[in-house]
């Protein structure tokens, strides 16, 4: 599993949770207000009816208030995801283009990404091995160069 479906899974739980605990209190809210509509025939006295007034005017502020924060933190976590996503796809995305360019005989790639945590340690990891393809590209080619030259002195002699 890519490390940007792991975000978005756990996106998908932040909002799910978000969502959880709305309806909860959405439901907690509308029963209270259904009580308080169920009382409202024997609030005869004018300031228990207005008393239920406020609470149930207060409940229905608490409703959109939830409702907006709830939108609020969907539309401001949204772009922070992306980032997060992004953030960690990106290096991971470039070490695989320079490992198919040295899949194609390109050896001089350059693996060294200013990242952090793993993706930095790999990234350590695969120009450390780099080097050492190339040191041994080097030694290779020197041994051939020098068998060749020996070849010729040969080739002279005979």
């Amino acid at each position: 599993m890519s490390i940007r479906n792991l975000v978005l899974i756990a996106y998908g739980v932040f909002i799910g949770a978000i969502l959880l605990i709305s309806a909860i209190e959405f439901r907690n809210t509308n029963a209270a207000l259904s009580k308080i509509e169920s009382l409202r025939p024997y609030a005869t006295p004018a300031r228990v009816a207005d008393g239920l007034d406020d609470v149930s005017n207060g409940l229905d502020s608490t409703r959109r208030r939830l409702l907006v924060t709830f939108l609020i933190l969907v539309v401001v976590s949204a772009p922070g995801a992306f980032f997060l996503v992004q953030s960690l796809t990106r290096p991971v995305q470039r070490l695989e283009e320079r490992a198919a360019a040295v899949a194609e005989g390109d050896f001089g790639v350059n693996f060294e990404i200013d990242s952090g945590g793993e993706v930095a340690r790999l990234s350590r990891g695969l120009a450390a091995m780099m080097f050492r393809v190339r040191t041994v590209i080097a030694k290779i080619s020197a041994a051939a160069s020098s068998i060749a030259g020996a070849g010729g002195e040969v080739a002279e002699i005979t």
